[in-house]
């Protein structure tokens, strides 16, 4: 009986995570599912422009362009996204609580990212690198930078301390929405697991 009323709790217990998480989700974009196409003559990292390419997943690009590799018939692995001096994700639809992306400085500088949400600036974080006589540490490349703000991001904005025509590569971008269902709905997946699961345990 013991070992019964416990899986009985568990069983519960797992009921109410189900309930809330049921709205949770997310995006993971590595670029990896496009083909860059390159002038053999004139190669520019500007070839590949991209911006409205992830729409459908929620994202919009600003000044960044698409830079890989393609082989095998056009098989594409380790494909990045570089941005200019400027850079911009920008968010579609439902607004993401949580995002995250590898950065790599193209110039060993510094990388600043500020998120904003639909009322303003958020927060602001920074990649090793140098940012001045006074902010000047070793760039690491691949260097995770997330945010997670609960009010939702709009876009993050994406800047190198030495505004070149190239800045930072971005590669393994990750958002997610995690909207809570309202109480009333937990209630409902909540109950109906109690009564389903009594009957269980009635039944024995």
């Amino acid at each position: 009986m013991c070992d019964l009323f416990k899986r009985w709790i568990f069983g519960l217990m797992g009921c109410v995570a189900l309930g809330i998480g049921a709205n949770a989700s997310a995006v993971v974009i590595d670029f990896d599912d496009r083909i860059p196409i390159y002038d053999p003559v004139f190669s520019c990292f500007c070839d590949n422009p991209l911006s409205n390419e992830y729409e459908d997943k929620g994202l919009l690009i600003h000044e960044g362009f698409l830079n890989g590799e393609s082989h095998d018939g056009g098989v594409t692995y380790e494909n990045f996204l570089i941005t200019g001096p400027y850079g911009q994700l920008s968010f579609v639809g439902e607004l993401p609580t949580f995002v995250s992306m590898r950065v790599t400085s193209l110039h060993n500088d510094v990388i600043y990212l500020s998120a904003f949400g639909e009322n303003g600036f958020l927060e602001m974080k920074k990649t090793p690198g140098f940012g001045g006589p006074f902010d000047d540490t070793p760039a690491e490349p691949n260097f995770f930078v997330s945010f997670a703000i609960e009010e939702g991001i709009k876009f993050i904005t994406i800047d190198a301390f030495y505004f070149r025509s190239t800045g930072a590569a971005i590669d393994d971008l990750t958002f997610t929405y995690s909207s809570v269902p309202e109480p009333s709905s937990i209630m409902l997946v909540t109950l109906a697991c109690i009564v389903f699961l009594r009957r269980s345990f009635l039944s024995k």
